[in-house]
């Protein structure tokens, strides 16, 4: 799984084979903002400490294990259809984390109801005394949004096809969740006119109600007013289940787009900084094209603080106004408002360059209408026939 090998290390494998069909011998229960303190024996299922968490609204959470001594907690999520959605250990990846060994993850969870928090540890040092607290978290500058929650269910060679009208500004973010860990789905939004604008198999948001499988628009923004249709399919024609579709209506984007074009030029392997005032919830692409065929050249984005919040070197797209090399940061959605250095830099040649910062609009928080879930309907699509060998050409007799 990506999340699994992105954040869980090498000691913590024996613990991560623990079930979430298992037994714990402790369960306990714990809200956003509580806090419990276990006492994990050893390693395995049976020493696991089985807690229940409820998530009673869509919300942002930080899910943090710590201990007072050299106890090395490890915490696994599972949520009601039984499927594992992030196993942490060892991974400090938020500012509430003290100790390296702290495990600690915040993201969004959108789906209330009750979630199985495994706490374990990952080795035995210490008493194995770890305290499991659910920190309420913030959210980023877009915001949850009004969320509105559709199931279905797919049989074999179906779609779900759901009309989405939709405002021109928009931001919105639609999430498809299978409701058993075998369910594997893919998104795909299409415009009034019928073209792809967004489409996804497996996300990579993070989000703490997201297994690896599920897919997730996440951000979108609206060109124009009309009826876009979003349509649920499973990954093999041949694969059922049922599903949860979550739409994000977050709001919309407010003032007029812009365009700003600014040159240099760049010796081999140099840098050339930039800076550029942005207001947070702004949304924002950045464009470094060469003027010739020798320069190379590669996008950095620093916040006002010097964080790096952007990367780019080939650009990857099918942009057709960019040369292979160009580099492009398709989409920053500013946090901070401030003065943004941008750096254009030679991975390889010299010459002459162009950086364009376009402008799309400020975000601001809008209750939007809820989708008409009585417009989705389930198609069938017609399986291709089997391929047929060509027949054999008879050989002529003598």
């Amino acid at each position: 799984m990506r999340k699994l090998s992105l954040l869980v290390t090498m000691a913590g494998l024996v613990l991560l084979m623990i079930s979430a069909s298992a037994a714990p011998l402790q369960q306990l229960t714990v809200d956003v903002g509580g806090s419990v303190t276990v006492t994990v024996d050893g390693e395995g299922p049976a020493a696991a400490v089985s807690v229940v968490l409820t998530i009673h609204e869509p919300t942002v959470v930080t899910l943090l294990a710590t201990s007072a001594d050299d106890t090395d907690p490890v915490i696994r999520l599972i949520d009601a259809y039984e499927r594992e959605i992030i196993t942490v250990d060892n991974n400090p990846s938020s500012e509430v984390a003290v100790k390296p060994s702290d495990a600690a993850f915040d993201n969004t969870m959108l789906i209330a109801g009750q979630y199985l928090v495994l706490v374990g540890r990952s080795g035995q040092a210490g008493s194995g005394e770890i305290t499991l607290s659910v920190l309420p978290g913030k959210p980023d500058v877009i915001g949850i949004g009004s969320v509105q929650i559709i199931d279905g269910t797919l049989a074999p060679f179906e779609r779900y096809q759901l009309p989405m009208p939709l405002e021109a500004g928009e931001v919105i973010s639609i999430a498809a969740i299978g409701k058993a860990p075998e369910v594997d789905l893919r998104l795909t939004l299409r415009n009034p006119a019928g073209e792809i604008i967004a489409r996804n198999d497996d996300n990579d948001t993070f989000d703490l109600f997201l297994s690896d499988l599920d897919p997730r628009l996440y951000h979108v923004t609206i060109g124009e007013a009309g009826v876009y249709t979003l349509l649920v399919r499973p990954f093999n024609d041949h694969e059922t289940g049922s599903f949860a579709l979550v739409i994000q209506r977050h709001g919309k984007l407010i003032g007029e787009p812009s365009t700003e074009t600014l040159t240099g030029a760049s010796e081999v392997r140099g840098r050339n900084t930039f800076f550029a005032d942005f207001e947070a919830g702004e949304i924002v692409r950045l464009t470094a094209r060469a003027l010739n065929s020798s320069l190379d050249p590669e996008l950095e984005v620093l916040t006002p603080d010097s964080i790096y919040v952007a990367y780019n070197d080939d650009h990857g797209t099918e942009a057709t106004d960019l040369d292979r090399y160009d580099a492009r940061v398709e989409r920053l959605i500013v946090e901070q408002t401030g003065a943004y250095e941008i750096n254009v830099n030679s991975v390889s040649g010299r010459g002459e360059f162009e950086l364009v910062i376009e402008r799309f609009g400020v975000f601001s928080a809008a209750v939007l209408p809820q989708i008409d879930a009585s417009m989705g309907q389930v198609v069938v699509v017609t399986p291709a026939p089997p391929a047929i060998p060509p027949e054999a050409t008879a050989e002529p007799s003598n």
